[in-house]
């Protein structure tokens, strides 16, 4: 829960898009609120094939990939077992440093609905998300 509290207020609102099918951004971030809202009754290796399948269909967008960071380490804030919420973690962390790398200087905020608002995926936060998945994997290890 405390990932997609940080989750959603790492989104805030604009335009743009990278070569990625229609709508990828917006069911990644669904993905992420379902995983967030669903908590313990999501099964970590469906929800893990369905975060997968996302960033595989958009691999040079950054959008996506940190909204797959965020979707990772919220499933991995659920998941009891110490060995699959650490590979989550570590998933986590490998997708957000993609999609930074892939988002560069310049990667605009691209709108996305959650719970019905409007906000946007940017890249204004990079050192403070990437301290706080660095901090759940330490707390994990």
């Amino acid at each position: 829960m405390k990932t997609l509290l940080l989750a959603a207020a790492t989104i805030l609102a604009a335009p743009a898009a990278m070569a990625c099918p229609d709508g990828a951004l917006q069911e990644t971030t669904n993905l992420m609120v379902s995983i967030g809202q669903h908590g313990e009754g999501v099964d970590p290796v469906e929800a893990t094939a369905s975060i997968d399948a996302k960033t595989a269909a958009c691999p040079a967008n950054p959008h996506v990939f940190k909204v797959a960071a965020l979707a990772r380490a919220t499933l991995a804030d659920v998941i009891e077992e110490k060995t699959i919420r650490l590979e989550l973690r570590q998933a986590a962390l490998a997708d957000f440093d993609r999609a930074v790398t892939l988002a560069g200087a310049s990667a605009e905020a691209l709108p996305v609905l959650i719970n019905g608002q409007q906000m946007a995926v940017d890249f204004d936060d990079n050192a403070e998300l990437r301290a706080a998945l660095v901090a759940a994997l330490e707390e994990d290890r």
